[in-house]
């Protein structure tokens, strides 16, 4: 038995140094992230690169182009123009991580569209609702024409915050993101699925509509009701009751029969889904604020 052990050990320690050499040299020669003392991977600001995403040897590689706030855009923030139209986009990984080319992306898109309009993403992988509430004070987002929240019900559970909920494993993860190795499996969503599905299934349970506290209710509700330019965008359109009816009806449905699309091997949308949420945003610009040319 100890025999086994010291072979299972040996051939994990091997793999892990494989890997580590392979990530450096052929796949993340430049870090995408860095971890900050509030719990947070930053992405670098002023860089860009192609992303690695998928399980050898069905890779995909995506450009990216992370601005000067550390969000994936084209365009810097303090090249705001206050004459044009202004969109922030707020979310998790929907909006933040890097799973089509940039030019594809929602801000892209929408940038395109018009000249009258500047699109900016504000977006981060395992974000919840008072991160990107945070967001919209830290970087001022109140002077924007329209902000949009990309929201589902599962990100306003947590309501004291990413920092203090995964305060447990983030000592951990300081130490295991030194690995270059760690922080590719780590952005490929399929490779951590089946762990993620084998969470105990009390967790299942508490992440329900059933059990989000009211006080979190209470204080997205304020939210909204206090700022005029916030608007809820719904990952998910089945949730729509829920969100009117206990949060806000300032809500944007995505058409997601506008083009063709699926999720992809990463749960996330390709880039034919983020088409149909800019195209259901431009519309919902047509009707409730002005024509664009």
């Amino acid at each position: 038995m100890k025999n086994f052990l010291f072979l299972v050990i040996k051939f994990l320690a091997i793999s892990f140094i494989l890997g580590e050499i392979i990530t450096r040299i052929f796949i993340m020669d430049k870090p995408l992230y860095l971890y900050n003392n509030n719990g947070y991977y930053d992405k670098i600001p002023n860089l860009s690169d192609k992303y690695i995403r998928g399980v050898p040897p069905l890779t995909r590689s995506f450009d990216y182009r992370i601005n000067d706030l550390g969000f994936n855009n084209l365009l810097d923030y303090k090249d705001i123009d206050v004459a044009k139209f202004n969109i922030a986009i707020l979310g998790d990984s929907y909006i933040g991580e890097i799973n089509c080319n940039i030019n594809e992306d929602l801000s892209s898109i929408l940038n395109n569209r018009s000249n009258e309009i500047q699109c900016l993403q504000f977006g981060g992988s395992g974000l919840h609702i008072v991160d990107l509430i945070e967001n919209y004070k830290k970087f001022d987002l109140k002077k924007f024409d329209l902000v949009i929240f990309c929201l589902d019900i599962e990100m306003l559970q947590f309501y004291t915050g990413k920092q203090e909920y995964r305060s447990s494993i983030e000592n951990f993860k300081k130490i295991m993101y030194k690995s270059k190795f760690v922080q590719y499996l780590n952005s490929n969503h399929k490779t951590f699925q089946k762990v993620k599905n084998l969470r105990p299934n009390f967790l299942k349970k508490v992440l329900n509509k059933d059990n989000i506290a009211e006080t979190n209710i209470f204080k997205t509700k304020s939210f909204f009701k206090e700022n005029k330019n916030a608007h809820i965008m719904l990952k998910d359109s089945s949730q729509y009751k829920f969100f009117k009816h206990k949060i806000s009806d300032k809500i944007i449905l995505i058409d997601h029969n506008i083009v063709p699309y699926n999720f992809g091997d990463d749960k996330h949308w390709n880039k034919n889904g983020k088409l149909n949420a800019a195209n259901s945003i431009f519309n919902f610009l047509q009707v409730n604020f002005r024509n664009f040319d």
